[in-house]
Formats: structure tokens, C-alpha cells, sequence
């Protein structure tokens, strides 16, 4: 759910629960008789295949999810070093109500606008035209909508819960994803013990779905005013615009980077490498360097230990660098260390060890509150990186679970 939940942020049939697929059986009821009861020069073949069309859509993303769900698993080529959640998975579970909201629109389409009937199978200039279209106004248009819903009055409404899932997976899609820090943080009756919990965070709203499915109907839309549209280029733009979202959000590399340097304007096309974005960020660092630049922040996208040690990467391949890279983590830090408040004597640390989740055990225990971590690992972990700082004592490993949080007192 989003943190300040709008308007047309649930859908209409979220009251029938796994019943919800009946919404479609009056659309695929009629075409199915349509085309049995008529005569053949009034059969509509284009219609009847919209019915294959979504059974497909929820196949190919099954799919996906099986393909990424495996590969987290077994750990290869993955993304974020971390498994999936059980919380995410629930979380997440209505993904396929995004294909019902399309699939109910292009029957009403259709049955509006008779261009959107009796299609031919393929036609070579309206698949062009679906193509030019996708690559320059909606392109264009994509990237300012998904700007405006990071303005902090859309995106507590309807974006925020897209943002809520570390390890994406093919049904956290929406194109365009950034992982953002978020902090929960709880406290116990007595308000004297708390729980910090760092986490990236991901699920879309039916608003944000009637906005994205009208700036992806433009190319369908303008095939059909034009007398262009044919089957092929539906299928063909649908089965595209899944693909590269699924892609996109799978917890993994699956495009490796020789394609784009034998091709390079294959990177206009789909997603490219994550890895590959290191030679960028060392050429934006060097030619900061030359134009006098005192400081450099890394934005989140853009560090990480397994990406570039979060900047290191680049200080140890250029020693003599005047400029300051830094990543932004002591904000961070900062802000968090703000909203604790300053009776509590205990804290629970628990999510991924991030250089940030560092810098906050360390300074806690600096304080003299104590900071509780439940697997062993992560304690030895943080013990380590205090080095010769004695502040250990404050560092406890929980050696239960009989701590609860019960009252959850800021959120970001």
C-alpha cells in the first residue's frame, strides 16, 4: 500500500479476491459466440485472438517469474546479494492485475471503435509506425510521467509502494525502477527499545496503470485511427513492452555486455549491462576533475560494494585525484540517527549490512545505546569493522526472538 493512499489506488475488484478473473468472462464469452454464430464474411478473428493474447501475457510473465525466482536462488549473476522475502512475495501477489485492466480495455476498444476490428494479420507499415512511435513521443512522454510521480505528492499517493521490494522480481515491474532507502523504525511499550530495519524498497496502483497503459496505447491507437493496425503489431508491442519490463526486473544479468559493443545502438533498444555503467561514472569523475570540481556524490544507482566498493573503485585507480567522491551515506546517516528518539537505550539493527547500516551501529554504540543484531554473522561482521574502536560491549547478539516490536513510531 502506498503511505498516503489516494484516490483509484485499489482495484474495482479487489472485493472478489481470486474471483476477479470473471471480469473478463463476458468479453471472451461474447467474441468466442460471435465468431461461431456468424456468418463468415462478419467473423472477427482479430477479436477472438484478444482471449489468446491475455492467456499468453500471463503465461510469458510465469514464466519470467520461475526464470528470476530460480536464479536468485542460486545465487548466480545476481543483482542485490539477497534473497526474497516472504513479505515481498505476498506483497506482490496481484501482478497479474495490471494484464485484466488492459485486457478489459482493448475489448472496450474494440467495441467502441470498429477500426479495432476484423484486423489483418500482419501489415509491415503499421508495425513501423508502432516502432517510431514507442521510440520517440512515448519514450519522451514515459520519462516525464515517471517524474512527476517522484514529486512527493504523487509519490506518497500511488508511488511509494513500487518502491518497497529490495530484490525486484519480473512482477515488481514498471519500467524505470530506483532503489530508495527507507527506515522503519519501532519501538516497544516502554519506548525504551527500538527496532531499525534498513531496506531498498516496489507495487503499482491502478492510477498509475491508467497512465501508463494510455501512453503505451498511443502506437495501438494510432495504427487503429490510421487504418494500419494488424494483428502481429499488437501481439508484437504487448509481448515487447512485457518482455523488457520482465527483463528489466529480474534480479539478474541476462544480456551480456559483447552484444552492445558489436552493436552499439542496441543499447536504445533494451536494457543494458548494470556493470557497464562503471566506465561512465569514472568518465563523469575525471572530467568533473578537470573542471575544477571540489566534491562528487554518487547517486544510489550508482554505488555499491559489489558495484565500485560505493566509489572506492575509482580513488584507487586514480590516487592522485583532488576531487572528493563521496556517496552520500553520512546524510543518511545523519537523518536516521535524528528521528531516534533520545530516551531509547537499546536498538534492534536488522536488514542487509550496508556501508550506512555501518556508519549507524558504530555511532549508536558511540552514544552508549546498545545495538542488538539476530544472526551471528552479521554480528562478526560488525565487530570487525570497529577495528580497534572499543565500543563492543554496547554491540549485542540477540541470543532469542522474544523481543517484539509493537509500535511502529516513524517511517520515510
Amino acid at each position: 500500500m502506498a503511505s498516503k493512499p489516494g484516490i483509484l489506488t485499489d482495484w474495482p475488484w479487489k472485493p472478489l479476491g481470486n474471483f476477479k478473473y470473471i471480469v473478463l468472462a463476458p468479453w471472451v464469452i461474447h467474441s468466442i459466440y460471435s465468431y461461431t454464430v456468424e456468418d463468415e464474411k462478419r467473423k472477427d478473428l482479430s477479436t477472438l485472438l484478444l482471449f489468446p493474447l491475455i492467456l499468453w501475457r500471463f503465461l510469458h510473465n510465469q514464466i519470467w517469474i520461475s526464470l528470476s525466482r530460480f536464479r536468485t536462488a542460486k545465487g548466480s549473476n545476481r543483482i542485490v546479494e539477497k534473497s526474497n522475502e516472504f513479505e515481498q512475495v505476498d506483497r506482490e501477489t496481484n501482478w497479474d492485475d495490471q494484464i485484466l485492466f488492459n485486457g478489459s480495455l482493448i475489448y472496450v476498444f474494440c467495441k467502441i471503435f470498429p477500426g479495432a476490428t476484423h484486423m489483418p494479420i500482419w501489415r509491415l507499415d503499421g508495425v513501423i509506425l508502432t516502432i517510431l512511435l514507442h521510440a520517440g513521443p512515448v519514450e519522451f512522454l514515459y520519462y516525464w510521467l515517471h517524474r512527476a510521480l517522484h514529486h512527493h505528492y504523487l509519490y506518497s499517493r500511488y508511488h511509494s509502494h513500487h518502491h518497497s521490494s529490495i530484490v525486484t522480481e519480473p512482477i515488481t515491474f514498471s519500467p524505470a525502477d530506483i532503489l530508495s532507502l527507507k527506515s522503519e523504525i519501532s519501538t516497544l511499550a516502554n519506548k525504551r527499545f527500538l527496532s531499525l530495519r534498513l531496506y531498498g524498497s516496489c507495487d503499482p496502483s491502478i492510477c498509475r496503470a491508467h497512465s501508463i497503459s494510455l501512453l503505451f496505447s498511443i502506437p495501438l491507437s494510432t495504427t487503429v485511427f490510421t487504418g494500419t493496425v494488424s494483428v502481429g503489431s499488437i501481439f508484437g508491442y504487448i509481448t515487447y513492452i512485457d518482455f523488457m519490463n520482465n527483463m528489466g526486473h529480474c534480479n539478474f544479468e541476462l544480456i551480456p555486455e559483447w552484444p552492445f559493443s558489436i552493436f552499439p545502438p542496441l543499447k536504445f533498444l533494451m536494457y543494458t549491462p548494470s556493470e557497464s555503467i562503471n566506465s561512465s561514472i569514472e568518465k563523469a569523475i575525471l572530467e568533473a576533475e578537470k573542471k575544477g570540481a571540489k566534491v562528487l556524490s554518487l547517486g544510489l544507482l550508482n554505488q555499491g560494494q559489489e558495484l565500485n566498493m560505493y566509489g572506492e573503485l575509482f580513488v584507487q585507480r586514480h590516487s592522485q585525484l583532488k576531487i572528493k567522491v563521496v556517496d552520500g551515506s553520512s546524510l543518511a546517516v545523519a537523518v536516521l540517527l535524528n528521528v531516534i528518539p533520545k530516551e531509547t537505550t537499546q536498538v534492534v539493527l536488522r536488514g542487509t549490512l550496508t556501508k550506512v547500516a555501518y556508519v549507524i551501529a558504530l555511532t549508536l554504540c558511540q552514544q552508549g545505546m546498545q545495538v542488538v543484531t539476530l544472526p551471528n554473522d552479521e554480528h562478526e561482521k560488525l565487530k570487525k569493522s570497529f577495528g580497534k574502536i572499543q565500543y563492543e560491549s554496547n554491540l549485542i547478539l540477540s541470543r532469542s526472538y522474544s523481543q517484539k516490536v509493537i509500535k511502529s513510531i516513524y517511517e520515510f
